[in-house]
């Protein structure tokens, strides 16, 4: 959790507590995890303040290209490992399109 922000006011301080959230991305062995980040994302209140953790000892699979919404004052930690495709020329594709609006 973040340290308050302190402020003073009328000679007196006055604690103002910020919300931060910290989410762990879910990992299924043998599935692309990156839509269930998006979703999560999306929906789950995360976008902002929030911290979103790839736990350490886990190998991630983004095997999809993933848009991210505006986040602000979001942090992302790897701390775990991350699988790509294989197929190098299937991930250029995509990325390279002149419409892609996310990364990989």
């Amino acid at each position: 959790m973040r340290a308050p922000v302190l402020y003073l006011f009328s000679g007196s301080l006055l604690f103002v507590a910020r919300a931060w959230t910290t989410f762990d991305v879910l990992h299924t062995d043998n599935q692309d995890d990156m839509p269930g980040l998006v979703s999560a994302l999306e929906s789950g209140g995360i976008t902002a303040n929030a911290t979103v953790r790839f736990a350490a000892g886990t190998l991630y699979n983004a095997w999809s290209a993933v848009k991210f919404p505006a986040l602000t004052s979001v942090e992302i930690v790897f701390e775990g490992n991350v699988s790509f495709p294989d197929n190098i020329t299937a991930v250029q594709q995509v990325v390279g399109a002149s419409n892609f609006p996310g990364a990989w």
